[in-house]
């Protein structure tokens, strides 16, 4: 009987690699039920993370310094640490500790959290108020609201990509996220969102500055925007990632099926530096004509599943290795040697 993880790799979505990997990190959700259903609470969360997976791997695929974990995002009854979105009614006067899920919660142990509150047609972020003490109250259509998660969630995804800002301590994480509100105002930068300069925020996502429409993030303008902060507030700080061998140990789906020489630390020394795509033939294509062309793309003789090559981040980009992934005839793992 097919597993969870089976259904999962061989599953057609826009962030194919999302498939191989199982490097992850969850957060959380709060919806009010007066604002939805069951039903659809869940495929609010379906498209948050489709959507969300598809930026995380298109931002992914920039960056040649590190590796950027897939946020899952989740609603569930009983959340920690871990929570980051409160979706409410616009006139709803719940406090936070009235809502079941987070009776718990202790709120010096977060580093942020967004309250949404759906109003037509505004997209305006504002300071948050006494019912939900978060960092910051977005005024948003209700059909830009998985536009603004998919933002947000961006943002924390890399965060946790920076090795450095990882051991952060929850008060330097809160005064990071006003930092960049700051680096915000100072740059003069342009958003998708309106800031209520009145009332300001307390929080900033660059992906609210990169966003082009509700559909469209200019990815090479985020990660673009993250570096010029990073040089300026952190340039003496050095990015540290996981060696290889451990990675995949760690995080790749088909680790099992990888020659043993993948997990030595030789052979990565013997590997030119920088980020890499280990390339694998995921399952076999219905024409003869593609299983040739794959096969002298990979450089073997006989069409194999399972054959594996090392390449070079920006081959990502070539059309026929795209086409490949996307339809899943191909498996790709990013890699910093």
């Amino acid at each position: 009987m097919p597993t969870k993880r089976d259904k999962l790799r061989n599953e057609y979505r826009p962030a194919f690699t999302r498939n191989f990997s199982k490097y992850t990190i969850d957060r959380y959700v709060i919806i009010d039920n007066d604002l939805m259903d069951d039903a659809a609470k869940d495929t609010f969360i379906k498209e948050v993370n489709e959507r969300l997976w598809y930026a995380i791997q298109e931002t992914n695929m920039l960056l040649d310094d590190r590796l950027l974990p897939f946020v899952v995002v989740r609603r569930v009854d009983f959340v920690d640490n871990r929570l980051r979105i409160v979706v409410n009614d616009y006139d709803s006067q719940r406090n936070l500790i009235n809502y079941t899920e987070a009776e718990t919660l202790n709120l010096d142990d977060v580093s942020h959290i967004i309250n949404f509150k759906p109003l037509s047609p505004q997209r305006r972020i504002i300071i948050s108020d006494r019912f939900i003490p978060g960092n910051a109250k977005m005024l948003i259509d209700e059909h830009e609201q998985v536009s603004a998660a998919v933002d947000i969630f961006l943002d924390i995804a890399m965060f946790n990509s920076i090795s450095f800002l990882e051991k952060l301590s929850i008060e330097e994480k809160r005064k990071f996220n006003e930092t960049k509100f700051s680096f915000y105002e100072k740059r003069k930068l342009k958003t998708f969102y309106t800031v209520d300069k009145q009332h300001p925020p307390h929080y900033f996502s660059f992906a609210f500055y990169a966003r082009e429409d509700a559909t469209h993030i200019d990815f090479y303008r985020y990660v673009w925007i993250w570096r010029e902060f990073i040089s300026q507030y952190f340039k003496n700080e050095r990015i540290e990632n996981a060696l290889p061998e451990d990675a995949l140990q760690d995080y790749y789906v088909d680790k099992g099926n990888l020659d043993k020489c993948y997990f030595d630390r030789k052979f990565w020394e013997s590997q030119d530096k920088g980020a890499k795509l280990l390339l694998r033939i995921n399952r076999g294509p219905h024409t003869n004509e593609r299983r040739e062309i794959i096969s002298d793309y990979f450089g073997i003789e006989t069409f194999s599943v399972g054959a594996v090559k090392l390449v070079p981040l920006n081959e990502y980009y070539m059309p026929f290795v795209n086409t490949q992934m996307r339809e899943l005839y191909i498996s790709a793992f990013k890699i910093i040697v």
